[in-house]
């Protein structure tokens, strides 16, 4: 430390002393007067002054948003982090040319040497923090000082690009650079005027093109976004997100089979998936598979969510687009299981709990039409996966008891009408049901005692089904019964 306190030092002091020989060797003749009247130690006072402000001029602010990394120093380590100790520390993973024929690194270096400053604005531009880190250490070995930000520390990003107008007007990478800003802001129209100026500057830059599409698309402006994205894709066939974006607009103006052509051309391109941005590849196949389910073609549409889960296996929307897919295939637990997967990687995706809920319905409503097909074992089997997912389905309960009844399972039934009734109290069919299986058991107080409840909750639903159903025959002598089914009160309590 104290080696490079001193070697700072001698920096400044040759630094300050090269600037004074200049001086003397240029007005040689002043300086020859001065020492001839004995001026010397005003001179070496006003020296000394000099290289106290230099000083004072390199002693940050505590308000400064940057740490400095003073020259020859571990800049890596700063930026990225990790112990020294550590081998797998992600500061020491060597730098690797990641797109073929193409050096981020060596681009950022050279963004540095024509503009001497360089904003990086994810994810669209080139920079990325492992290849600016090595710019920077690079930079740092040579003589540089490098100002990391400093963690939850954040600068005024458009007085920056605007700093920058200032001195490059006729930039068109700063305008494009200042739209982007400026929509992160929500300043939309002005984010607009910002990309056009760029493309005023250079008509054929495809990322002017490509923002202006994204923020005629935030102002709901389809056609003027689709007309840019032609424009991206146009300038740049390769670009797989303006082809995606492209088939998004269609989508909106109700132009599925021209959606489908786009989502189609995005795949056609060749993503570099070591790079982060290009993890948006997948999303081609995600709203492809959408358009697909919307074109009734369903089993294509799965298998284009199962691609695009292939690349990313955590997107809850693949997995819910895929459970609409299998739901209009009619295939209801499949469906489930892929909407219970998008819950489970977002609880909050209000439309698949939403797509979930309508699949346990229909499944339960699949379950008592294979009940009343006689398909017993099958009903059952649809409602148990319904409980899988949704355990406290106090309906589901009830029809499973049901089917469990007809099967003369009747303590299996009684079961599953107790849970039913543990989440709904007053599930008047729940009793009904009790009753019924009482009755099969011969359990006469029992029988009663749960039809009294059921006609209690929905008199005339259950003292219908109680006088014409043969599940009660075994009933059918006994005075209260005759009483339940009569509504006569005085009869029943004698």
């Amino acid at each position: 430390m104290i080696n490079q306190v001193l070697y700072v030092w001698l920096q400044q002091v040759q630094g300050l002393l090269e600037t004074s020989l200049t001086l003397i060797s240029e007005n040689k003749d002043i300086f020859i007067v001065i020492l001839g009247v004995g001026i010397v130690p005003l001179a070496v006072r006003f020296l000394w002054w000099m290289l106290q402000q230099r000083r004072q001029r390199q002693i940050l602010p505590d308000t400064f948003p940057f740490d400095a990394i003073k020259p020859q120093n571990h800049v890596l380590q700063a930026i990225l982090g990790g112990d020294e100790n550590d081998p797998l520390a992600d500061y020491k993973i060597p730098y690797q040319e990641r797109i073929s024929g193409r050096s981020i690194h060596d681009e950022l270096k050279q963004k540095l040497d024509e503009s001497r400053w360089v904003l990086i604005l994810a994810p669209t531009g080139i920079g990325k923090t492992r290849e600016a880190a090595n710019v920077a250490q690079r930079l740092n070995t040579e003589g540089w000082t490098i100002l990391h930000l400093k963690r939850g520390e954040w600068l005024d990003a458009l007085t920056s690009v605007n700093k920058a107008l200032t001195i490059q007007p006729n930039s068109y990478n700063i305008w494009r650079d200042r739209g982007v800003v400026l929509s992160y802001l929500g300043r939309h129209e002005e984010a607009i005027t910002n990309y056009q100026k760029a493309i005023d500057f250079k008509p054929d830059d495809p990322y002017a093109w490509y923002n202006l599409g994204i923020t005629l698309a935030d102002l709901d402006r389809p056609e003027e976004a689709l007309a840019s994205y032609d424009q991206v894709i146009k300038l740049k066939p390769d670009y797989y997100q303006a082809w995606i974006n492209r088939g998004n607009i269609l989508v909106k103006l109700d132009c599925p089979e021209e959606a489908l052509a786009s989502y189609d051309k995005a795949l056609e391109c060749e993503p570099d998936f070591t790079l982060e941005f290009d993890s948006e590849f997948h999303l081609a196949w995600v709203n492809r598979g959408s358009v697909l389910d919307d074109l009734q073609r369903y089993q294509e549409a799965i298998v284009s969510c199962d691609k695009a889960l292939e690349i990313k296996s955590d997107n809850p929307s693949a997995w819910n687009i895929r459970g609409i897919a299998l739901y209009h295939s009619n295939r209801y637990e499949e469906a489930i299981t892929s909407y219970d997967e998008a819950l489970r990687l977002d609880p909050e995706y209000g439309k698949a709990w939403e797509n979930r809920n309508k699949a346990l319905r229909d499944l339960n409503k699949k379950g008592i039409a294979l009940a009343k097909l006689g398909r017993l074992e099958a009903a059952i089997a649809s409602f148990d996966t319904i409980l899988q997912s949704q355990s406290d389905f106090d309906e589901v309960w009830s029809h499973r008891g049901i089917a469990l009844v007809n099967l003369e399972r009747f303590e299996e039934a009684i079961a599953s009408f107790d849970k039913a009734l543990t989440f709904q109290p007053n599930d008047a069919n729940a009793f009904c049901g009790k009753a019924s299986c009482y009755a099969w058991q011969n359990k006469i107080d029992l029988a009663i005692e749960s039809l009294q409840k059921a006609i209690n909750l929905n008199p005339e639903k259950y003292r219908e089904i109680a006088k014409t159903d043969s599940d009660f025959d075994n009933l059918r002598g006994d005075n209260r019964f005759q009483a339940l089914i009569q509504g006569d009160i005085d009869l029943l309590n004698r």
